[in-house]
């Protein structure tokens, strides 16, 4: 998780630079889908009720919910709106 959360920054920092704050930013998460799909399967292998299975389950909802918005600025951004936010 922290590599996939160190990649995720690393190309959200490339596309700032290149392009600056544009709905565009986000794709840095999509590198966290593989993750997500990952963390379904190892779930069964976590003991329920732990403050780690309770962690994860909360870091896999606001990762999805934050990928729903990342795909909506992704299409707004290839549909044409991007001047930069800031």
């Amino acid at each position: 998780m922290l590599g996939t959360g160190l990649l995720a920054a690393t190309i959200m920092t490339v596309v700032h630079a290149k392009l600056g704050y544009v709905r565009l930013i986000g794709v840095g998460h999509f590198v966290w889908i593989p993750m997500l799909i990952w963390l379904v399967f190892r779930l069964d292998h976590i003991i329920e009720g732990t403050l780690f299975y309770g962690w994860l389950l909360t870091l896999m909802a606001m990762d999805t919910v934050s990928l729903l918005f990342d795909i909506v600025d992704l299409v707004r951004y290839l549909r044409g709106d991007r001047i930069p936010r800031f």
